[in-house]
């Protein structure tokens, strides 16, 4: 396990998010080959108008809405996510 003490947000890859910072958290492999596997941490700081298009996951996803609001689909369903919310998709 890797105890991270300051984020450091960059500029998003994605041409379509121009003003957007993320913070792709990793647990970096120590010396003897030992990390946490098969998980994605993403902080992400999104500019107003800029989203994430729509998508598709192998495994779980948690959004956790800090400040501002969102709209979440899973399947046939939406749903407007607020300050404060944790919305768990499988």
């Amino acid at each position: 396990m890797t105890i991270i003490t300051t984020p450091v947000y960059r500029p998003f890859p994605d041409p379509a998010k121009p003003r957007s910072l993320m913070w792709p958290v990793m647990d970096p492999a120590r010396p003897d080959g030992a990390y946490v596997k098969d998980i994605v941490l993403n902080f992400e700081h999104l500019a107003d108008g800029e989203g994430i298009p729509l998508h598709r996951h192998t495994g779980e996803e948690v959004l956790i809405i800090d400040e501002g609001e969102a709209e979440a689909f899973l399947g046939d369903e939406s749903r407007a996510l607020t300050d404060a919310w944790v919305h768990r998709t499988a």
